[in-house]
């Protein structure tokens, strides 16, 4: 069975076929007779007969419409059941295609409806069809109503739909539902400027680095409405030649700054380890949309300056939570008093701001790096612009489907766990820090009911004297350190230095924390809370967790934020899994607290050109796990469609060390990196 070669844009506006009123079937419009196929592949004509249409505004439902992203539809079909089927048992299916405008690409793809709306890829293979609706008694007139709304994205639309009978008969539409979306044009724009960051000596600007703005439409279904900017910075290839697809590279968070984490790596005169991405390609940086060099830049100042009122004193609980409360407010209500959308800060936006950029640069495909929440864009990329993706790299994955919220807790135990018995089965390690473990969590209780003293001061040499508990030594330090690949072999030596009192580590650590203001909080309540605030307490699963963990598991309930927040929630569509034949790398660290390995073996299961790899003693942001992972990464690059040889894993593990010592320039960057993640994953300090 084939489709026709005639596209549609599917995507937030496809929802669900139930709750609404379908019109009369005298006015909606012939979709003449059905075709049925039979299971084995043959094509007839059949007396099963079907009307559908959209009405746009209110207007009468017609076969073929044009309209703007702005207007409201409604879409209803109608099935005149031919008596052979009436009363059988049967499964309503919907499919339908896809090339939105916005991509020149003329390469064909089908979707397809799951149950409850579900939007997932299909291979045109008609067995493998998913139930919309299931265990349908066929009646003569069987109304299916498919959508009432406004599109997201402009293209061209056609759909089909019909049913199919418990022996796979297929029956469906011979005529397709067409709509025509517009968009008024928007033309992005290179506009060049002078690097936000300091460049170092040895570059020059200009040359080893190009920096400047695209601005985008705030919301893309609204181009002539209220602008952004985002700020770019393009390092170009070291080869006489390069590849035409540059590579594009993407922090976490969300709410981190691309630019902050990734531009000094390659102006580095010292450490030259990430020139290894711009020998084939150029490396483009873009700074997400309300993060640090952008604009608007979505960070939370009156929550900041609260904390920092709050350091040099003990503050009850029930007042803490009251004032945070207050100050979240008073920044939601400070962005929205000078126009600002907070629900446009989301993913979709976000994906749709990656390729309008890389437009405007001049690029048609491209290779994407995302790594933690950055994993989460690409796939919002995969599923919207697989047009303009050569290949996908997956550095700490967050699959779609899974919310990582309510699991930050097993997955920060499981971490821990792997830590303990790593230093028991390692001599070295176990002759210097015996009983790690029941040292740990000794050191966890007494400090719970015994807050230690910590002195650190802010960027400008201001001293704070903060209480300092189990819980923040578990999370605000140990759990964070496991992030980062270059402090993990130390972390046994410093557990065992703050259980004898020596809290210098925990100074050091917590100075960089807590005055860190490059981090957009704002942008990322508005990515959270519109697409992982939706899940329960039922979600929560502390069965056999250390007793210590279970006990904070929900210490960081986004729900409580998103409450104050207020903004839109994407549709349940962002929360399926993405099935793609992109050539993709999935990257992910033994030792991530955050996104261990079983997140990215659950992402490659929907991958079907998709190679996983899990990284001995690798924490979380596998590209800081030194030469290895790079040069696959690179050999990847290369080329995508053959899996990169592994050999080199087996030389990584743990070398644990008996002092610690600080980090070296390339740990320190990615120790920044881990922060801002850090800031959405585990807001522990905020209980002071």
């Amino acid at each position: 069975m084939s489709i026709k070669p005639i596209f549609l844009t599917l995507s937030p506006f496809w929802l669900t076929l139930t709750s609404l009123t379908c019109p009369a079937e005298e006015t909606l419009p012939s979709l003449g007779l059905a075709h049925l196929t039979t299971v084995q592949g043959e094509r007839l004509a059949f007396d099963t007969s079907f009307v559908g249409g959209i009405s746009v505004n209110g207007m009468t439902y017609q076969k073929l419409v044009e309209l703007n992203l702005s207007d409201t539809v409604k879409i209803d079909g109608n099935i005149k059941v031919s008596p052979t089927h009436l009363d059988q048992l049967a499964e309503i299916v919907v499919y339908a295609g896809l090339l939105p405008s916005f991509t020149t690409s003329t390469d064909e793809q089908f979707y397809m409806l799951g149950n409850g709306g579900k939007i997932l890829a299909w291979d045109q293979n008609p067995t493998h069809l998913m139930a919309f609706q299931s265990n349908v008694t066929l009646i003569t007139n069987q109304q299916v109503s498919l959508y009432s709304g406004t599109f997201y994205l402009p293209g061209t639309l056609q759909i089909f739909f019909g049913y199919r009978l418990s022996d796979g008969t297929l029956v469906t539409s011979s005529e397709s539902i067409n709509a025509v979306i517009h968009s008024p044009s928007f033309t992005p724009q290179f506009e060049a400027a002078l690097c936000p960051f300091d460049i170092p000596k040895g570059f020059l600007e200009g040359q080893d680095v190009k920096c400047g703005y695209v601005a985008v439409p705030e919301t893309h279904a609204n181009p002539q409405g209220r602008t952004i900017r985002l700020a770019v910075a393009r390092f170009p290839s070291l080869s006489e030649a390069p590849a035409p697809d540059p590579l594009v590279m993407e922090q976490g968070g969300p709410g981190g700054s691309t630019l902050d984490s990734f531009a000094m790596n390659f102006l580095d005169l010292e450490d030259a380890s990430f020139q290894v991405f711009r020998q084939r390609q150029d490396v483009v940086l873009i700074e997400q949309r309300g993060t640090l060099y952008s604009e608007p830049f979505l960070t939370c100042k009156e929550v900041a300056q609260l904390q920092q009122e709050m350091l040099n004193f003990e503050v009850p609980a029930e007042e803490i939570e009251t004032r945070q409360k207050e100050a979240l407010t008073a920044c939601q209500d400070r962005f929205q008093a000078v126009g600002i959308n907070l629900s446009a800060y989301n993913s979709v936006e976000n994906a749709a701001d990656m390729a309008m950029v890389m437009t405007a640069l001049g690029y048609d495909k491209f290779n994407f790096y995302g790594v933690s929440y950055g994993t989460m864009l690409a796939q919002h990329l995969m599923r919207d612009y697989p047009h303009r993706l050569r290949s996908v790299l997956l550095d700490s994955v967050v699959p779609l489907n899974v919310n990582f919220v309510p699991k930050t807790a097993n997955t920060g135990d499981r971490s821990l766990r792997l830590l303990f018995q790593k230093c028991a089965a390692d001599s070295e390690c176990n002759r210097h820090f015996l009983n790690l473990e029941q040292v740990f969590f000794d050191t966890v209780d007494y400090l719970n009911q015994n807050p230690g003293l910590l002195f650190v001061k802010d960027q400008m040499g201001k001293p704070y004297i903060l209480s300092f508990t189990g819980d923040d030594f578990m999370v605000s330090q140990i759990f964070t350190l496991l992030y980062v690949t270059s402090v993990i072999p130390y972390l046994p030596a410093i557990i065992y230095q703050v259980a004898g009192g020596d809290y210098s580590s925990t100074e050091w650590l917590l100075g960089i924390l807590l005055f860190d203001n490059t981090f957009a909080d704002g942008m990322g309540n508005s990515v959270i809370c519109a697409e992982d605030a939706d899940y329960t307490d039922a979600d929560y699963d502390t069965t056999g967790l250390y007793p210590q963990i279970a006990a904070i598991a929900k210490a960081d309930d986004v729900r409580e934020r998103c409450a104050i927040w207020k903004v839109a929630p994407l549709g349940s569509y962002v929360d399926n899994p993405v099935e793609s034949d992109i050539p993709t790398l999935i990257l992910s660290g033994e030792m991530d607290p955050i996104t261990p390995p079983s997140f990215g073996e659950e992402a490659a299961k929907y991958l079907r050109q998709g190679y996983a790899y899990t990284f001995p003693g690798v924490g979380h942001g596998v590209i800081g796990g030194g030469e290895c992972p790079q040069s696959m990464m690179q050999a990847f690059l290369e080329n995508p469609w053959q899996r990169p040889n592994d050999s080199c894993m087996a030389t990584l593990g743990i070398q644990f060390a008996t002092e610690f010592e600080l980090p070296s320039r390339q740990g320190m960057r990615q120790l920044f990196r881990s922060v801002e993640s850090q800031h959405t994953f585990w807001d522990a300090v905020k209980r002071r």
